[in-house]
């Protein structure tokens, strides 16, 4: 009766440990990088309140 007793508490402290071990694990960190551009060109007048989709 003591075996299964030590066998499962055997069990739980290892998987405490991994536990414990698996939460010390260094996080990830993603660095994302959004890059902008802008392309010169004429002025165009358009007429008031008109959209124009490029």
């Amino acid at each position: 009766m003591q075996t299964w007793i030590r066998r499962l508490a055997l069990g739980l402290c290892t998987a405490v440990a991994l536990f414990v071990l698996s939460g010390c694990a260094e996080h990830e960190h993603r660095k994302v990088r959004v890059v902008e551009e802008q392309h010169e060109g004429e002025v165009v007048d358009e007429g008031h309140g008109e959209m124009v989709v490029e």
